[in-house]
């Protein structure tokens, strides 16, 4: 037992009838045991020459005490100087015990005299760890006294054994770097496991010593086998080249030394880059190391290390589409130019670089989302007129995908106000009145009726914009040297057979061509097909063919003209180059969406949101989608269905799309390419 409560029987002679020669416990074996010594828990109270001994006796099992066999003595090791505490108790030699029950005692027959030895051995009534075992006292009649339980003498054998046990039953621990670690148990008796990844360990030595541990036994027997990866994260200098209408190009230059052992580096890469690169010293040596496309990872192995190369990983990622808010792209000197960050933003860093006319940065702000998402810059009266451009960088929270936006603004010279007007005398003033105020009714009835034409103008335009949407089926664009749709959406009717009608619109433009000079000036292309209206419009290698229901307005082919031209601003290259490869071209439906609108006709699902706020007319849109879900039993709706009779009204075309441009209008299920 290894508890300690404070209480104790002495071994001592006072006078006659007042004396204890012995006292016994009861030891346990249950298999062949070689004891070496014993702990003694006590301590000595006279410093008089000793004649106490330490057994190890038989055992009485009729009367549980012990018996008249002694397998070993030796005399009691106790000190007064150092008092209360463990002794160890050292036996001449080691005893072989068979399995059974022994006693082990402190015997005293010697003390005769008060001058004698005194020694305390403490025991434990209380919390013992085995409270069965039989402890026995040798009183005055010189007799072993019948055994009591939970009186149990603290003590503990040096013994060994050759009994396999869980690591858990004895607390075994092994200590890494001043910490220590559980052992666990493994499915067999007498095996155990330690698997822990350790950061920021420095063994500080060639040669490192892991101590185990455990409260059983001093000496423990065990056979151990270690798998060990060791590994050191190092920082890298890295950059990224962002440009508009082209892919990221990413650099990482590691410093790498060659070890002596077994060693490797192993980088492990976003799933977004592509096309890796590993140079050694300006060659590349890629085909000689190991690049895991699926698990995303780089590994050097130590035979391509070598001493003071110079080493650089290249790679390519696709460069990310998001969208500013721009509400004006005009000012004067004096103002100050301000846009925003549109919804849906990307989480993440932007850097917003201005230039002005001369090519010269006058502007560097970096916000972070979604704390900030504004940009601004006030011009000054001093600076440059002409052509600014608006630079907008993004990279991601963890630094490894980044993207690029550009806005031109025109700013013009500030122009003074104007001059008072110099003295008039009265009756030419009066007279200036008089034709002024003549002057005034007529300008003001010009005006008039010019808003008024404005405004109708306007909301046929925008019955037009409304209308023309709706009558979108199909978005194709094709590479027109091998006649291959590299991108298209579907939004309802027959889907189209992409390259016949390719080829028809092509034989039509070429007839055209032959018969009317004005063919050759324009870019587009308008026919009746299958009961469909199909307009094609072409910039350098692309075609674009948008099919719709009815004939569009006027307008809609200046919306596919400037289409057109941002697909191949921004994927030009990809196309001058294509290959067969699609990839590149998937993220075209956010320019779809950017430039037709076509979100209004995706099914579309509702996300509440608390922190945005809603005007009337948007929570009674949201009320009216939610309710057309529930009458139609569907989990989505379509905005013309929310509409009155299917028809386009200013107000509700607006409200839907700010709904959408909040985020509380989401696609369910987009148009996927065909």
């Amino acid at each position: 037992s290894q508890n300690y409560t404070g209480f104790y029987d002495p071994v001592y002679y006072q006078q006659i009838g007042d004396r204890n020669h012995g006292l016994g416990i009861q030891i346990k074996l249950t298999e062949p045991t070689t004891i070496y010594g014993v702990d003694l828990y006590g301590k000595k109270e006279r410093d008089n020459p000793t004649v106490i001994n330490v057994q190890i006796r038989g055992y009485d099992a009729l009367n549980n005490k012990p018996n008249s066999s002694i397998y070993s003595t030796v005399e009691i090791n106790m000190s007064i100087s150092e008092g209360e505490g463990w002794y160890r108790q050292t036996f001449p030699s080691p005893i072989l015990l068979s399995e059974g029950n022994y006693f082990l005692v402190i015997n005293g027959s010697d003390v005769t005299t008060v001058n004698d030895d005194r020694i305390w051995w403490y025991y434990n009534n209380v919390n013992s760890s085995d409270p069965t075992l039989y402890s026995s006292y040798y009183d005055e009649a010189g007799q072993w006294s019948t055994g009591i339980q939970n009186h149990t003498y603290l003590h503990k054998l040096i013994q060994k054994v050759n009994t396999p046990v869980y690591p858990e039953q004895i607390n075994m621990t092994v200590k890494i770097d001043n910490q220590l670690y559980p052992i666990s148990n493994n499915t067999s008796e007498g095996e155990g496991y330690l698997g822990k990844t350790i950061v920021n360990f420095s063994p500080n030595s060639e040669s490192y010593q892991m101590i185990v541990n455990n409260q059983a036994s001093e000496s423990l027997l065990f056979n151990a086998s270690c798998s060990v990866t060791l590994s050191h994260n190092f920082a890298s200098p890295s950059s990224v080249v962002v440009q508009e209408g082209t892919t990221n190009m990413w650099s990482v230059r590691p410093t790498i030394v060659r070890q002596p052992t077994n060693y490797s580096v192993l980088f492990n890469y976003p799933s977004s880059w592509e096309n890796i690169s590993v140079l050694r010293d300006d060659v590349n040596i890629t085909s000689g190391i190991i690049v895991d496309t699926t698990d995303h990872k780089i590994i050097i192995l130590n035979d391509s290390i070598s001493n003071g190369a110079d080493w650089e990983i290249t790679a390519f990622s696709p460069n990310i589409v998001f969208d500013l808010n721009v509400q004006r792209t005009d000012y004067t000197l004096g103002q100050e130019i301000q846009f925003s960050l549109r919804a849906p933003i990307l989480s993440g860093t932007y850097t917003f670089i201005l230039l002005n006319s001369a090519g010269t940065p006058v502007q560097n702000q970096t916000i972070v989302y979604p704390s900030e998402t504004l940009f601004f810059y006030n011009l000054k009266l001093n600076d440059l007129d002409g052509t600014y451009t608006a630079y907008v960088f993004w990279f991601s929270d963890a630094g490894i995908n980044a993207g690029v936006q550009s806005q031109i603004f025109e700013i013009s010279l500030y122009q003074p106000p104007t001059p008072p007007l110099p003295e008039f005398p009265l009756p030419l003033l009066i007279l200036i009145i008089l034709l002024g105020a003549l002057t005034l009714g007529l300008v003001s009835f010009i005006v008039y009726k010019r808003i008024n034409s404005q405004q109708r103008t306007k909301l046929e335009k925008f019955l037009s914009k409304c209308t023309d949407i709706s009558n979108i089926n199909d978005v194709i664009i094709i590479d027109s040297k091998s006649g291959i749709d590299i991108y298209s959406q579907s939004f309802g009717g027959n889907k189209l057979d992409t390259s016949l009608i390719s080829g028809f619109l092509q034989a039509i433009s070429n007839f055209g061509s032959t018969i009317s000079e004005a063919a050759k000036e324009s870019r587009t292309l308008t026919i009746e097909y299958k009961d469909s209206i199909v307009m094609q419009t072409e910039f350098v290698n692309l075609k674009l063919i948008v099919t719709l229901k009815e004939n569009p307005s006027a307008s809609f082919k200046f919306v596919m003209e400037d289409l057109a031209y941002d697909i191949y601003k921004q994927y030009g290259e990809e196309i001058d180059k294509f290959t067969g490869i699609l990839k590149p071209f998937h993220s075209m439906k956010d320019l779809i969406e950017k430039h037709l609108n076509v979100t209004f006709l995706y099914p579309l699902t509702i996300v509440e949101n608390q922190k945005i706020k809603l005007s009337t007319s948007e929570k009674e849109m949201v009320l009216k989608a939610r309710n057309l879900m529930k009458d139609s039993n569907m989990n989505h709706f379509y905005s013309l269905y929310l509409l009155p009779e299917n028809t386009c009204t200013p107000k509700d075309y607006q409200t839907i799309f700010d709904l959408i441009e909040k985020g509380i209008f989401q696609p369910s299920k987009k148009p996927i390419n065909e």
